[in-house]
């Protein structure tokens, strides 16, 4: 018996899918966890960014707005 997604894909009930269906399952999981990946790398550089500023202004004056 095959089930519609609200997408008009055909998804089949939960058993035996095939090596294909497996396949295809392993590479979402693995594109969800490079998508989390480059979420968390992208946070962190903005933290480590953020906190070289803050190092950078409390370290000594820094005027803002002039051009070297």
């Amino acid at each position: 018996m095959m089930m519609k997604t609200e997408r008009n894909r055909a998804i089949e009930p939960s058993g035996s899918k095939g090596i294909s269906a497996a396949i295809a399952k392993l590479i979402r999981r693995r594109r969800v966890i490079d998508i989390v990946k480059r979420f968390q790398t992208k946070q962190a550089l903005q933290e480590n960014r953020e906190t070289k500023n803050l190092h950078a202004s409390t370290n000594r004056a820094v005027a803002t707005g002039i051009i070297r």
